[in-house]
Formats: C-alpha cells, sequence, structure tokens
C-alpha cells in the first residue's frame, strides 16, 4: 500500500502540471477536453466500482454506503467541473478537494485489504485535487470574490445532511460522529464530547478555507491596487 498511496501522491501533484506542460505544446482545445472527461470516467469508474464491490460483499447498507462523506459530494462538483466549467463546483471542488479529499491520501481510512480497492480509493482521492490544479492551469479558473462563503454555507448544508443521515442509520458519514477506526488523523486530537468534536471540526474546516482561499484574494488586492495606481 505506501507505493501505491507514494505514486498518487506524485500524480496528484506533478500530474497536472506535466498535462499542462504538454497542453500548452500542442495548443489543442480537444486534447484539453480529453484530460476533463478522463479524469472524471477515471473517478467515476472507480466509484462505481468500489460499490460493486461492496455489493458482492453484502455491505450495501444505508448505514455504511449511502454517499454521504464529504469526498463523495466533492467528487460530484468535481465531474461537473470537469464536464461543465461550472464555476460552483469548481470552488467546491477546490475547496473541498483541497482542504478534505487531499488529507485522504496522507491518512488514508481504508476498509479493505483487496489491492482494487484500494486502487479506487486513491483514483477518487488522488482525482479531485489533480482535476482542479488541472483546471486552474489550463482552463485559468479560479475562485471568485465571495467563493469562501459560497463553500462555508455548502458546508453547512452537508453537515447538516449528513449528521441526520448518521442519526437516521448509525453511519459515520464525514467522521461526523467519530475519527476513523483504522488510521490516526487530525480528528484524533479532537474533543471526544459529541457536539465539540463536530464543532471542531466544522472551524477546522473553515480556516483551511481561508487559507486556501487568501492567495487569490491577495491577488484580487493587487490587481485592484494596480488599477487604481494606472488611472
Amino acid at each position: 500500500m505506501p507505493g501505491i498511496q507514494i505514486a498518487f501522491l506524485i500524480f496528484t501533484f506533478a500530474g497536472p502540471l506535466l498535462l499542462w506542460i504538454l497542453s500548452r505544446h500542442l495548443d489543442s482545445v480537444r486534447f484539453s477536453k480529453g484530460i476533463c472527461w478522463l479524469l472524471a470516467l477515471a473517478m467515476l469508474s472507480a466509484k462505481i466500482g468500489t460499490t460493486i464491490a461492496v455489493w458482492r460483499e453484502g455491505n450495501l447498507t444505508a448505514h455504511y454506503a449511502l454517499p454521504m462523506h464529504l469526498c463523495d459530494w466533492a467528487l460530484v462538483a468535481t465531474v461537473f467541473a470537469l464536464t461543465l466549467r461550472w464555476q460552483l463546483c469548481f470552488e467546491l471542488a477546490y475547496f473541498w478537494g483541497l482542504a478534505g479529499t487531499a488529507q485522504a491520501l496522507i491518512t488514508p481510512a481504508l476498509d479493505s485489504p483487496d489491492f482494487w480497492r484500494i486502487f479506487a480509493f486513491f483514483t477518487v482521492h488522488s482525482g479531485i485535487p489533480a482535476s482542479v490544479l488541472w483546471l486552474i492551469f489550463d482552463f485559468k479558473l479560479r475562485p471568485q470574490r465571495g467563493a469562501i462563503l459560497r463553500v462555508a454555507l455548502c458546508s453547512q448544508l452537508y453537515i447538516a445532511a449528513a449528521l441526520a443521515v448518521n442519526a437516521a442509520t448509525g453511519g459515520n458519514y464525514g467522521f461526523l460522529s467519530g475519527p476513523p477506526e483504522r488510521v490516526r488523523s487530525m480528528l484524533d486530537l479532537f474533543s471526544h464530547t459529541r457536539w465539540l468534536y463536530v464543532l471542531e471540526i466544522d472551524l477546522t474546516g473553515l480556516f483551511f478555507f481561508f487559507l486556501l482561499g487568501l492567495p487569490w484574494q491577495i491577488a484580487r488586492w493587487k490587481k485592484s491596487r494596480q488599477s487604481a495606481e494606472a488611472r
């Protein structure tokens, strides 16, 4: 597993850059859009394959297999961002993917020793941040003004939905009922008091959103200042 993890970590950050360099050389819209569809299909295939494997194992249950983890929602947003270039979907993919999904590459909560399940897990969790970087490099998509607020509001909707589903099914979607059992992560540092644990997750996510949005905000401030000085 460490070999697969390292390979996907390298691809996540080096792959989009190398593809962008190739794209600039080819200067082909068809190539750029083809990469978008390839990434989208790879992630969807991995997710569908995982669902089929879970079904065959007899674990396709409401408390375990609903698409209610944040990475599931980030996957949907990323696919729409890749195929339709929707701004809100890109912003969700950017903040959710880089603040949350990318961390799963470092501390993967794997629940099966099966090679193909592991491969599918990393395909999705590497594909989301890699897709975001590809859209930034090649399509020049950027979080726009107010993006942090929009994603923060969507995140509150996710938390409310995941808490409701967890209460109804006894699941642990979003790891809002407790940290993953099979791997240590940042969540192990949070409170054992349920409401405080959820609040800490929420505030930590908002903090990472702020950090991820800061470079773009600084760039907008500099651009506005330069425009004002040029007048």
